[in-house]
């Protein structure tokens, strides 16, 4: 079972109000390292790899330059591979394989966890779409369709968004709808391969700059029928959803109030957490929580814990220290997760050196910490 509190490539941390714990990546395979945006899972299930994004600052940025990297803690190595630059936020980690999948360009590709690996191709999207035209995403964040046989796809390219799937067997593309404003942030349903959630969000006129909001954050895609807002009417302060892994509640923040869980058969909303979250993530039974708040504002973020049954909450880090490093040119948001069966988080934190590493807290002391056994 991972456990880093004494392992040499991580050093404990302690927050000095809270006197909460952490332990952070200090054996960087490159001077800037992030976790995975908090929708895809950064950790094989057997929990020998930990994969997170990495930079070399000033090259590369949160659309497309970064890398992959990964610690290995059965052979106690660090590695970064220079040739899985990937566009956005687009890397995904196969739990069962430790292989890795990311887009660059309009490709899917793939390799495996071991320097020896090779890179492979496992798919394209379709050259008739494109139209020779350079991609501004491919996908957002890659997830698998429940049968594992395929992957999600939300393209952008010059003024049109493209929901579809991609066929791992085949390497196929097949499109699901074509729609002319935003809609990214696609994910799989976890237990449906013909249901994907998707999301409008504000974009960037391609020809005159101008920048677009949106009105209705949430959307249900399903194969063959057009998309349908998950909440009727005019919905802008919701975002940064995520599937429950039961497939049976979409989970999700409303900045002005909280974090929320969906579900899908009765159609009712049910208030976790109340706050100004920015990301939130919960355990598979929505009991424990954790957000990040305050990133864009004149005051320090931080990163919090919740305890949902005892109502009690704990600051992982109470002040995010500022980076001279432009947050939004690498997306620097701690982007807090649970991971190895919500036994740990992992979120990404201002370094030593002024630039980013990955940290991981363990549950089970934040929830000492909330007055938990």
């Amino acid at each position: 079972m991972l456990d880093v509190r004494e392992h040499p490539f991580f050093r404990e941390w302690r927050d000095p109000v809270s006197g909460a714990v952490s332990y952070r990546l200090i054996r960087k395979p490159a001077p800037l390292v992030q976790s995975f945006y908090f929708v895809n899972n950064c950790l094989t299930k057997d929990e020998r790899y930990l994969w997170f994004y990495c930079a070399f600052p000033p090259s590369g940025s949160a659309l497309a330059g970064r890398m992959l990297g990964r610690v290995d803690f059965a052979e106690g190595t660090a590695l970064c591979f220079p040739e899985t630059q990937f566009g956005d936020a687009s890397p995904l980690v196969d739990e069962e394989t430790g292989a890795v999948y990311w887009t660059s360009g309009c490709g899917i590709w793939r390799r495996g966890p071991r320097p020896g690996d090779a890179v492979q191709q496992a798919g394209e999207f379709p050259a008739s779409l494109a139209k020779g035209r350079t991609p501004h995403r491919i996908a957002t964040h890659l997830t698998f369709s429940a049968d594992r046989r395929h992957l999600n796809i939300d393209a952008e390219i010059g003024a049109q968004w493209f929901v579809g799937d991609l066929d791992l067997p085949t390497g196929t593309f097949t499109l699901w709808q074509e729609m002319d404003v935003c809609y990214n942030h696609g994910q799989f349903s976890p237990v449906d391969n013909t249901l994907q959630l998707i999301a409008q969000d504000g974009w960037v006129d391609c020809v005159t700059g101008a920048r677009k909001g949106y009105d209705n954050r949430m959307w249900l895609l399903r194969k063959g029928e057009a998309a349908r807002p998950v909440f009727p009417g005019s919905h802008p302060d919701h975002g940064h959803e995520w599937w429950s892994p039961d497939g049976r509640r979409i989970l999700y923040v409303d900045y002005r109030s909280g974090t929320w869980s969906w579900d899908l058969a009765t159609g009712r909303s049910t208030l976790l957490w109340a706050g100004r979250p920015c990301h939130a993530h919960a355990t598979a039974d929505e009991t424990l929580l954790v957000c990040d708040t305050e990133l864009y504002g004149e005051a320090p973020g931080a990163v919090l814990f919740y305890d949902a049954r005892r109502r009690r909450s704990v600051a992982i880090v109470t002040a995010l220290r500022k980076s001279p490093l432009a947050p939004r040119r690498y997306h620097t948001d701690p982007h807090p997760r649970f991971i190895g069966g919500d036994r740990w988080i992992v979120y990404t934190v201002p370094d030593e050196d002024g630039l980013f590493t990955l940290a991981l807290a363990r549950v089970s002391d934040l929830v000492a910490a909330a007055g938990g056994a």
